[in-house]
């Protein structure tokens, strides 16, 4: 709504917060209300505002405000307009004006271009990561939250610096100092930690908006789970609530100008759209502005496919592989069904470890003489070919991470099972 009809509308509402508190069963009492910020006793006068209208003040907290200003307090997902809206229809009013902008106008606006949190994959608005139970995908927004906080690459891409609110929920405060020393070395950023949250609806809201207001640069911020926030009740388990919960979620993060990452579950049946494999109604993928769905082909295997999509994004296949010992999830590069390996990288790789040879991805390039060769795509072919370096060449392939970044490591570790080298290898990435 454009700032002259929301101040029009604070005119035309102020007076009415009696019967809006009377209405919505809170109870309106000689001029006593209850604070919307502290739930103490506070005044409301009439005729006290700017414009005439009514007024109220806390004694205690200090807040104080006109209706509109009593709702967006009492529920922090609203911002005026939508204050607006919930007053008319709690007082069973109508807005009969319907408010439009030309076209022209739209193109002559100067709006704010859609900022990347991380550059391709996160951007602002409402996001789910949606897996299989243990999975790994505690371990991977853990990750996201320190690269983030730090300013640090996540899977290659470049991310904006600033501090994270990271609500675990299935952790205890032991558990996440675990974790949390494995993920960052003992060397964080700003990550703000909560193992305990209230419902939606009973109070999780709130605690949210007052942690984001005292916190104005916390830009992202990971629900881990969904499910532990979400109100109980039957009748909350349907298309209008999956949808309101995301709704609520999504004026939030709005409303702070942030992004949300709720990490969710998979529904136990499969479906050829991964979007379906979300758990609850379609009103979940619905409401949300991006999703990552992280999906294993095998359980017990360390690739998966990390599929990415939303309204701002580009669709996209991620192969990931996770390392036990470092507790992390790395990227490979984009997912192909198939990684061809040709006996010649083959015959190169065994001969430039004959001598054994240490290095990254990008002189590894240079070593193999393969210009035309991305350095990712040339890790993700020796990745696949991995096991035939061993049984065929007797050439091993080891991985290492320093203070200097990734390396790579070949040497001959026996001799070859067969000198035989001149057929085509096809390896296929178990990545899903």
């Amino acid at each position: 709504m454009k700032q002259e009809t929301i101040r029009e509308y604070r005119r035309k509402l102020s007076p009415l917060l009696p019967r809006y508190l009377r209405e919505s069963g809170k109870g309106y009492r000689d001029g006593m209300i209850l604070c919307p910020r502290c739930g103490k006793a506070a005044f409301f006068w009439e005729g006290r505002g700017p414009y005439g209208e009514g007024i109220w003040r806390c004694p205690d907290c200090g807040s104080t405000g006109d209706t509109l200003d009593y709702v967006m307090l009492e529920i922090p997902s609203y911002d005026e307009a939508a204050a607006v809206r919930h007053i008319h229809r709690t007082l069973g009013m109508k807005i009969t004006t319907l408010e439009t902008v030309s076209a022209g106008e739209l193109l002559r606006m100067q709006l704010p271009k859609q900022q990347f949190l991380v550059e391709g994959l996160l951007g602002r608005g409402l996001y789910i990561l949606s897996g299989a139970s243990k999975i790994g995908k505690s371990w991977l927004v853990l990750d996201l939250a320190d690269k983030v906080s730090r300013g640090a690459p996540f899977f290659g891409r470049r991310t904006r610096a600033c501090p994270v609110l990271y609500v675990s929920l299935e952790d205890t405060r032991a558990r996440l100092q675990n974790r949390l020393s494995l993920v960052t070395e003992g060397e964080p950023g700003p990550v703000h930690l909560a193992t305990e949250a209230e419902l939606m609806n009973h109070g999780f809201e709130e605690q949210l908006s007052g942690f984001l207001q005292e916190q104005p640069k916390v830009k992202l911020v990971i629900i881990d789970t969904l499910q532990k926030i979400r109100e109980l009740g039957r009748d909350n388990y349907s298309y209008a609530g999956d949808y309101a919960v995301t709704g609520a979620l999504k004026s939030l993060a709005d409303r702070f100008d942030l992004t949300m990452l709720l990490v969710h579950h998979n529904r136990k049946q499969d479906s050829l759209d991964p979007v379906d494999r979300i758990s609850g109604t379609n009103g979940i993928s619905g409401g949300v502005d991006g999703f990552w769905l992280l999906n294993k082909r095998a359980r017990n295997s360390n690739d998966a496919i990390l599929t990415v999509g939303g309204r701002d994004l580009e669709d996209q296949n991620l192969d990931l592989r996770f390392d036990k010992d470092r507790k992390r999830w790395t990227c490979l590069g984009e997912h192909s069904e198939g990684v061809t390996i040709t006996s010649e990288l083959l015959e190169k790789t065994a001969e430039l470890a004959q001598k054994g040879w240490q290095g990254n991805a990008t002189q590894l390039q240079a070593a193999l003489d393969l210009p035309e060769t991305d350095p990712c795509i040339l890790m993700r072919q020796l990745n696949a070919a991995e096991d035939v370096l061993e049984k065929k060449y007797g050439v091993t392939l080891e991985r290492s991470r320093s203070s200097r970044g990734r390396s790579v490591s070949l040497y001959r570790s026996r001799e070859a099972v067969t000198d035989d080298a001149s057929d085509r290898y096809r390896g296929e990435t178990d990545a899903s």
